[in-house]
């Protein structure tokens, strides 16, 4: 009877259910229309970043002498920078260091710049005129542009003092640091 009864009903307001199920339908689509935009932006994007280079600059002491100080190029996105090149802004000025302009990669530029590679170039001694040194920087604009042809402009300001104070340890923290070290200790004895 029950069964009858619900055959019935369901006989009687067919049109309703139609339209509370076409509601339901179209409510379902949209948001599901909704969720593929969103997703295929978000692949886009993440296709686009894994194109995208992202060049950085450093300063970086030695493992063996804190006085040492180098300027480290890291390209740290996922895509090659090409026709990297600089423009010198403010270079140091003392006698028996490098300038940035005398340095091929800041001199010439590179063709291209591949992901996570790196450039350490000798920059500075801070063993004397410690005071004065550290209240200089460098400062310069990096050009590039990716697999896509857009282009990058960035300026870097790298202050000596951001590194003024790190020191080295004895003996090194590093494996072959150590090994280092222990081999030069096992010679002065020999």
């Amino acid at each position: 009877m029950i069964i009858f009864n619900l055959f019935n009903w369901l006989n009687e307001n067919s049109a309703s259910i139609n339209l509370l199920t076409s509601i339901i339908l179209a409510v379902a689509t949209t948001i599901y229309v909704v969720f593929t935009v969103k997703l295929v932006k978000e692949t886009r994007i993440s296709r686009i970043q894994q194109l995208e280079p992202c060049l950085t600059f450093y300063l970086d002491t030695t493992e063996t002498s804190a006085t040492t100080w180098f300027i480290r190029i890291l390209n740290i996105g996922n895509g090659t920078a090409y026709n990297v090149r600089f423009e010198i802004l403010k270079d140091l000025d003392y006698k028996g260091q490098n300038k940035l302009e005398e340095i091929p990669l800041f001199k010439y530029g590179i063709k291209h710049f591949p992901s996570k590679h790196e450039f350490k170039y000798f920059l500075i001694n801070v063993d004397s005129d410690t005071s004065r040194k550290i209240k200089d920087y460098i400062e310069f604009k990096v050009f590039f542009n990716d697999s896509l042809g857009k282009n990058y402009e960035e300026l870097f300001q790298l202050k000596l003092r951001d590194i003024y104070g790190s020191g080295t340890l004895t003996p090194p923290e590093t494996y072959i640091g150590r090994l280092a070290y222990c081999l030069e200790k096992i010679e002065k004895k020999l």
